[in-house]
């Protein structure tokens, strides 16, 4: 078994959009529910319960979650990130290996990010501590009761804000495994690495985050020294 460490720092070219509920109690039974543990979902949820989010507008926004350091980003939202582009990557053809039924398990298994609490700096590198503002847009959305139009609300950080982080892959090995009857066995559904970074290459153009689709989020990436191959 391979494992390769890949060091990425994204350096965010517009504004980018907090996507965790201000209503601790949603985010408690619909967001922190996806961490893997009853106290991760406890730490994530004090992240987001503080004094300022019991106002009722902030119960109704999207914000980052913040701690004693600064504002942050969970590790799972950049995994997240990964499933989307690279089932986009399947769906135009680009993956062919992996199929559209088994990607998710392929990136919750084989692909691993660390920090878990990735922290959001400014361009002078110190870590932001408060949101620089707030963006206020219609959303149109479809119910069993016809379209509707709501209003949505998101903190913000500015452009030049950049994050840094690790991927760890497992790799698939040179040659199949063989069976006890000599044939070889099934490969488990793997990426590889250049999938990862054609992932984040679309990630880019697309953006990060909340109202990706209307161009928040869009960043430069590059690969930091952490890189490595490693033998795992």
């Amino acid at each position: 078994m391979k494992k390769e460490i890949i060091g990425l720092r994204f350096d965010f070219e517009e504004t980018l959009l907090g996507s965790a509920s201000g209503n601790p109690e949603i985010h408690e039974q619909f967001i922190a529910s996806k961490a893997p543990t009853t106290a991760e979902t406890a730490e994530e949820v004090a992240a987001v319960s503080d004094e300022t989010v019991e106002e009722m507008i902030q119960k109704h926004s999207t914000i980052f979650p913040k701690d004693e350091t600064g504002l942050f980003i969970w590790n799972y939202q950049m995994r997240g990130c990964f499933k989307e582009n690279l089932h986009a990557l399947i769906t135009l053809g680009d993956i062919s290996h992996v199929s559209a039924w088994s990607y998710k398990t392929a990136v919750d298994q084989y692909i691993m990010v660390n920090p878990r609490r990735i922290y959001l700096h400014a361009p002078d590198g110190t870590i932001i501590q408060e949101p620089s503002g707030t963006l206020q847009r219609s959303m149109r959305v479809d119910t069993l009761q016809g379209p509707r139009v709501a209003l949505a609300r998101s903190e913000t950080v500015p452009g030049g804000t950049w994050i840094q982080f690790q991927v760890s892959m497992f790799l698939p090995t040179v040659g199949p495994r063989m069976k006890k009857d000599g044939t070889p066995r099934k490969a488990p559904p793997l990426f590889l690495r250049q999938n990862l970074m054609d992932a984040i290459e679309f990630a880019s153009e697309q953006g990060f985050l909340q109202w990706r689709t209307g161009g928040y989020g869009r960043f430069r990436y590059t690969e930091t020294t952490e890189s490595k191959a490693a033998a795992a």
